[in-house]
């Protein structure tokens, strides 16, 4: 049977005078005395060696670094174990919401991709149907870009233009065919 080594049968409260007195030597021993058994406590709840480790060592670094005399109300053990325990809490917390900060940029990021790719349709489609205008008769397109891009109303269109509403009203739908005809023509090859 393994003997254990002489730290771990030394009392908490020596532990704790010796503290007070060579801080060095006492947190060598206190770190010998529970290392292993705060990283089994940190692993069960992580179910990572590696990461129970580090949470264990950084919790001994903060610790020995710092300044103020320890302040402990209950048994060291009991203390240890209850820093560990908020430090496996904080760490959990922090996971998530680094995954839940991960899933919004993710999201965003998609969101944004798809607003430039829809703006660059929107861009592609404006121009297919300004080219097709160029190559409409003057008369349908100027009716068309009266209403479409001025706003005018067919009434407004046919007092500026000096033609009869009807004409008019006939021009904006003759344009408007022609130009789905084309772009559904262009889509479908």
């Amino acid at each position: 049977m393994k003997q254990q080594p002489s730290y771990a049968n030394l009392p908490d409260e020596f532990l704790l005078e010796m503290i007070k007195e060579d801080k060095e030597c006492a947190f060598t021993i206190l770190y010998k005395k529970y290392w292993a058994g705060l990283v089994q406590y940190t692993y069960n709840h992580l179910e990572d060696k590696s990461l129970s480790e580090e949470v264990v060592q950084e919790f001994f670094i903060k610790l020995y670094q710092k300044d103020a005399p320890l302040q402990i109300k209950q048994s060291l053990a009991a203390y240890l174990y209850a820093s560990i325990h908020n430090r496996i809490i904080n760490h959990l917390r922090s996971q998530a919401n680094y995954q839940r900060h991960t899933l919004t940029a993710a999201a965003t990021r998609t969101n944004t991709t798809n607003n430039v790719e829809q703006f660059l349709d929107l861009l592609d489609a404006r121009k297919g149907v300004e080219t097709r205008l160029l190559r409409m008769n003057p008369k349908y397109r100027e009716v068309y870009l009266m209403n479409k891009e001025d706003g005018y109303t067919i009434r407004q269109i046919a007092e500026a233009l000096d033609r009869p509403p009807s004409t008019v009203e006939k021009q904006l739908c003759k344009a408007l065919i022609l130009l789905r005809k084309s772009l559904k023509k262009e889509a479908s090859v």
